[in-house]
């Protein structure tokens, strides 16, 4: 066996194995107490870094990390209504999607508006979300990749401190990620499993649910149900209409809201336009630029307040069309830096770690096509090509990429997982090699 052989071993399929074999009694209760015990991790780290933050800077400085959802369920629980996105009397608004607003409503009616035990309790929330996103990484490892990497994963996720840092955001990342994470969980599903209409309209209804609470996630399930749909296209049709159906139906109710308060049709939400203006606009600083923001520019939040949200949104999307219009150059140019922001962050110093990330999430997904396990690469393709486009084109911030984390994790580490196992072969070929020449 040569060297250049055992090389080739990259090219065989690797541990995506776990799903078409029954696991072994011995197996299964091992795989299970290591996933009680990565998600006990998960929790506990999470736990105490709360147990030390809140105290340490307070609530009133915490809760203006979420500035937009945390006053757009201040006005919910004092009876005002889906309003006052920046804290002062401006009207209705559709600046977020509903679910998140209205989460921090209920927490501030049962325990108080901005309180110490609300903010807990939110917190908690978010533990929980980061907790069970730890169990589908260990389990999305498992039956893609085999246990190694469900478990690489999963412990990646758990102890990362940069990750562990969003339990006390008050912001849907954490409920964003693991929708995203059982987005995966739920399309593999679909694909081995025999087609059923109960399991399509759950779909439907879980993609409406993830569009109202962080409406980017949309991006996910395009090339999902594309392949889902080209696999077992005349099987599914009905199915596939069940749960468009069911998707339209759940979406509706927030529509109509919408076209009842601002008379235009509003399908989410309205704030793409304002976004592509604080990205796109003359003299913009960089990816991160939030001089136009009306929270930090006391004009732009005035004429927020004089023409109301639909009116602001409206005009700030016509501002920016018009100067990515007169500009092309200009805007071509402020996209690349966003597709760098968003990827690699601001320093140069500090975008090695992140690029090599990036890179090695890429080759997973290369390996995963070229050992004809396509079916299970598109909701990983789908996380890198398509969720943040968004973002390409109008604003970033670091913390945009947060939903997608535990996908890149699991790629980071299969990737490394098969590199390792690429080495070991190629040292085996050589040391059987020295041994034959002997």
């Amino acid at each position: 066996m040569s060297a250049g052989t055992a090389t080739a071993e990259l090219g065989t399929p690797m541990a995506l194995h776990s799903a078409t074999r029954e696991p072994a009694e011995a197996d299964r209760d091992h795989s299970l107490a290591l996933l009680i015990g990565v998600c006990s991790v998960a929790f506990l780290l999470r736990l105490a870094f709360t147990w030390y933050i809140l105290p340490h800077y307070g609530a009133a400085r915490i809760y203006g990390t979420g500035s937009e959802p945390i006053q757009i369920g201040t006005a919910i629980a004092q009876g005002r209504g889906f309003t006052s996105l920046y804290g002062v009397p401006s009207g209705p608004t559709a600046w977020l999607p509903p679910v998140y607003p209205l989460v921090v409503a209920a927490t501030f009616r049962l325990f108080g508006v901005s309180s110490m035990q609300s903010l807990w309790c939110l917190c908690i929330a978010n533990i929980v979300c980061a907790t069970l996103t730890t169990a589908l990484i260990y389990r999305i490892g498992v039956r893609c990749f085999g246990p190694i990497v469900g478990f690489a994963a999963s412990l990646l996720w758990a102890v990362d401190i940069g990750y562990i840092a969003y339990s006390v955001r008050i912001w849907e990342s954490s409920l964003s990620a693991l929708l995203a994470t059982l987005a995966v969980l739920f399309y593999l599903h679909l694909r081995e499993s025999p087609a059923r209409r109960r399991d399509w309209v759950f779909y439907g209804l879980f993609w409406a649910f993830a569009a109202l609470t962080n409406t980017v996630l949309l991006t996910l399930m395009p090339l999902s149900v594309i392949f889902l749909l080209y696999r077992k296209g005349r099987e599914l049709r009905r199915y596939a209409l069940a749960a468009l159906v069911a998707f339209a139906c759940a979406l509706l109710p927030w529509c109509i809201r919408n076209y009842v308060v601002f008379h235009k049709v509003i399908p989410i939400r309205s704030n793409f336009g304002p976004n592509l203006w604080y990205g796109n606009h003359p003299g913009v600083q960089g990816p991160a630029d939030e001089f136009l923001d009306p929270p930090h520019n006391p004009r732009e939040l005035q004429s927020y307040l004089a023409m109301g949200d639909a009116a602001y949104c409206s005009s700030r999307q016509k501002m920016a069309f018009d100067f990515i219009r007169q500009n092309p150059a200009e805007f071509a140019h402020l996209t690349w830096a966003r597709v760098v922001f968003f990827w690699t962050g601001a320093a140069l110093t500090e975008r090695l770690l992140p690029t090599c990330w990036l890179l090695l999430a890429v080759l997973a997904v290369l390996l995963m096509v070229r050992r004809h396990a396509v079916p299970e690469a598109v909701p990983f393709a789908s996380a890198l090509l398509f969720f943040p486009l968004p973002y390409y084109v109008t604003h970033a911030e670091s913390f945009y990429r947060h939903p997608i984390e535990p996908v890149m994790g699991l790629l980071v580490a299969y990737a490394c997982v098969a590199l390792l196992d690429a080495g070991r072969h190629v040292v085996k070929a050589k040391s059987i090699a020295n041994r034959s020449e002997q």
